[in-house]
């Protein structure tokens, strides 16, 4: 075998081997990349539903001190029923957002407002429960009741007509 032979057969192990560690360190790099892709996204979705959350809780907050500041106000003044009424046109009047509704229970579970499916109005929905097993009325009231938050569930989006995770936020009145 001659030198060349040899110095050619080197060179080539050595180009194969610089190759090689090349192509490890650019599947390295992207695995990375993608790595680091999918976290991004993750920040970036977790900022989008914390900002969502932010807004939907003082929309909530300011709908419930208006409720409220319109009830102390007219109670005494007009009956009870006429003001209950008037609550209830209020919130089936309002929106937040393209797709967000104000609805209410009261704590035994009985709804009071459904703008969405107002025969759910004025029935107990104490013992429902979304497809996950969860009982959703049951939530929303001790949610409520310990001060408010949110509620993560499956409903009937009544544009779409399909089952969907939605988030909710709950307020004491």
């Amino acid at each position: 075998m001659s030198l060349r032979s040899i110095k050619s057969k080197l060179m080539a192990l050595t180009l194969i081997a610089i190759l090689a560690t090349v192509v490890v360190q650019l599947i390295i790099a992207n695995v990375s990349l993608a790595n680091l892709t999918f976290k991004s996204q993750s920040i970036v979705q977790q900022h989008v539903l914390n900002e969502v959350k932010s807004g939907l809780k003082n929309t909530v907050d300011s709908m419930v001190s208006s409720l409220t500041d319109m009830y102390k106000s007219n109670a005494g003044t007009i009956p009870e029923a006429q003001l209950i009424e008037l609550i209830r046109k209020t919130l089936d009047a309002s929106r937040y957002g393209e797709a967000g509704y104000f609805f209410a229970y009261r704590y035994d579970g009985i709804r009071v407002v459904a703008p969405e499916n107002k025969s759910q109005e004025g029935q107990n929905l104490w013992d429902l429960t979304d497809k996950s097993g969860k009982k959703v009325v049951q939530e929303f009231i001790r949610v409520a009741q310990n001060g408010g938050g949110f509620v993560s569930y499956i409903w009937l989006n009544p544009k779409t007509n399909k089952e969907e995770e939605k988030i909710s936020y709950y307020s004491p009145s």
